[in-house]
Parts: C-alpha cells; structure tokens; sequence
C-alpha cells in the first residue's frame, strides 16, 4: 500500500483525454417546458399535520375577566422579616466608586459668580 506522500506525488488523471464523453448538460435536444411557472411539490402526511394551525385549549375561556378575587387571609398577611429584607435594594460593594460624580438633578439657581460664565452670548465678527 503506497503512503499518503506517495498518492499526493503522483500527478492527476487527465479528465479532457475525452472530449466527446456526453454530460447530462449536453442534451440531443431542448427539455420541454413545464405547463405552470411554479414547480409541484408532493407533500408527506407528516408535512399536512405540521402545517396545521394548532387548536385551542379545551379549558381556555376566551371572554373571562381580568378581575379576580383576593382571598381575605391574603389581605390580612403580614410579610415575615426575610421578605422585608429581600425587598430591600442591594448597598453597593465595598469599595465601590462611581464612574464620575453623581449630579443631582433637581434644578438649583444659578450662583452670581457663575452665572456670567454660563450664559451664552452672541459672538460679533469683527
């Protein structure tokens, strides 16, 4: 049996020795042409089953309200203290700095020894 090396060394068959061998592209004459534009296809029964739309639920009620009754035990309930807990929002990691300082976003009047420097002015081209 030759090594791998040994078939990659020996050069390819030529394949135009044959020139006048037919192909299936080379036909004796033109194929005819098929009576619809849309090609015909045979469906499996599986296929069918699948491309039916499903159906509802038996027990689905379409018209049912979207008010429901709060049981009395559930509007006396009070939350124990590891719920209280969960309920709370996370403090954030030791160590842990913003990105940049927070800015507080309520709207304060403007300082008079900035306000000259905030106010835009109209440029003048001289």
């Amino acid at each position: 049996m030759a090594s791998r090396i040994d078939q990659l060394a020996k050069p390819k068959t030529n394949l135009l020795k044959f020139p006048d061998r037919r192909s299936v592209y080379w036909l004796d004459e033109l194929p005819s042409r098929p009576k619809s534009s849309t090609t015909a296809f045979e469906t499996t029964p599986r296929l069918e089953k699948l491309v039916q739309s499903k159906r509802p639920i038996h027990f689905y009620e379409d018209n049912r309200s979207v008010e429901w009754v709060v049981s009395a035990a559930a509007l006396k309930a009070c939350p124990s203290q590891r719920v209280c807990s969960l309920a709370l929002p996370r403090p954030p990691a030791d160590g842990w700095q913003p990105d940049r300082p927070l800015m507080d976003t309520r709207l304060h009047p403007l300082k008079a020894s900035h306000s000259k420097s905030t106010q835009a002015e109209p440029s003048v081209l001289k």
